[in-house]
């Protein structure tokens, strides 16, 4: 028989800013190679509120011709003031050469 324990751990902390709203998931306009022959995902990332994004961080999924995650990484930009768009070239780590790759915005 197996038995499995679990805890939770519950924190009442908070910065006491209201919850922002997800940004949605952004397609790569281009995969391109660096000197060394690995993959560049570039992203063009646009915060279309009406708030500064500090700290945002760009989960990075990447994917093969059939849609398999092949690979990733995170990147995170330091500010994305209101209304402005940024380009990110993010060194990706991946078994393959990407069809394509998401980014998933978060905070």
């Amino acid at each position: 028989m197996v038995s499995v324990d679990t805890s939770v751990s519950l924190s009442s902390y908070s910065d006491g800013e209201p919850p922002r709203e997800s940004l949605a998931p952004i397609v790569s306009k281009e995969i391109l190679t660096d000197d060394s022959g690995s993959p560049v995902a570039v992203f063009k990332v646009v915060n279309d509120t009406d708030q500064d994004l500090a700290d945002l961080r760009l989960g990075i999924a990447c994917f093969d011709a059939n849609g398999v995650i092949i690979g990733g990484t995170s990147e995170y930009p330091a500010l994305l003031e209101a209304g402005k768009t940024i380009r990110v070239d993010a060194s990706v780590i991946a078994s393959g050469v990407p069809a394509s790759c998401t980014a998933f915005p978060g905070f």
